[in-house]
């Protein structure tokens, strides 16, 4: 009985550690199996929800109805910004609205495989003197 209850705890720890390790992984490792595409694929991914953080972040306004493709930012541009350092991933992006563009900054936080919890850092205005 004593054998399998020392198995039965290995087994567990195993599977515990297995499970934290997937939580606990940087974001290099996601990006070390893409062969290259992944800040691509990464920026494809959430360049919709980009778009819709934005609004509803920025100007949101219940009254008005949104097609978000048109707030979506630019999957080249959020590739080219992209960055990570440990579990968390950078990218930034220019979106327009209302005839003003606006330099929005993104974080995301490393949950699962190639999975993240994104916030928007900052919303700065882009003036003419900045361009």
């Amino acid at each position: 009985m004593n054998k399998k209850k020392i198995v039965l705890g290995i087994l567990i720890f195993i599977a515990a550690a297995l499970v934290l390790q997937v939580f606990l992984v940087p974001v290099g490792l996601d990006a070390g199996g893409c062969s290259g595409g992944f800040k691509t694929h990464i920026s494809s991914k959430y360049a919709y929800e980009f778009g819709v953080m934005f609004i509803q972040e920025h100007n949101f306004n219940e009254l008005q109805s949104y097609n978000y493709n048109n707030y979506t930012p630019p999957v080249d541009e959020l590739a080219r910004n992209m960055s990570w350092k440990g579990r968390t991933i950078y990218t930034s992006a220019t979106i327009g609205l209302d005839g003003v563009d606006y330099s929005v900054q993104y974080e995301g936080k490393r949950y699962w495989f190639e999975s993240y919890r994104w916030k928007i850092t900052d919303i700065q205005e882009i003036t003419e003197d900045e361009e």
